[in-house]
């Protein structure tokens, strides 16, 4: 356990960040659900070839708390193809409530172990 302390974690983000240059009227459609939310609108979204939707922070403990830290959607490209934008809305609606009730605070480690997972998986092949 002691040890686990010092054991470096890679913290490379999943996917690839989505401009807002290159999606102008899809970065608005997620500003327009935390307005009507009430909620502090996304920071970053990064894009994936899999089929997740979640939401995480990344910041210190203390940015948080105070909602500072850096809001970021993971989204799969492959919820686009039939996607009808009133169901998008809702579960992005869905996805800003995690980040409103303070309940992404383990987002990191799910993250870190879906990487892992999949690290694993891949070395399988491989070998």
């Amino acid at each position: 356990m002691v040890q686990s302390l010092f054991v470096h974690v890679d913290d490379t983000q999943p996917g690839r960040a989505l401009a807002r240059e290159e999606a102008p009227d899809f970065w608005n459609l997620t500003r327009d659900v935390a307005d009507k939310l009430g909620t502090r609108p996304l920071d970053q979204i990064r894009i994936t070839p899999g089929t997740e939707m979640a939401v995480y922070e990344r910041g210190t403990c203390k940015e948080r708390q105070q909602d500072r830290a850096e809001r970021t959607l993971l989204m799969g490209m492959g919820l686009l193809p039939g996607s009808q934008q009133n169901s998008f809305r809702a579960v992005l609606a869905h996805e800003y409530r995690h980040q409103s009730h303070r309940d992404t605070a383990g987002g990191d480690v799910a993250l870190r172990v879906n990487r892992d997972m999949m690290n694993f998986a891949i070395a399988l092949v491989a070998a």
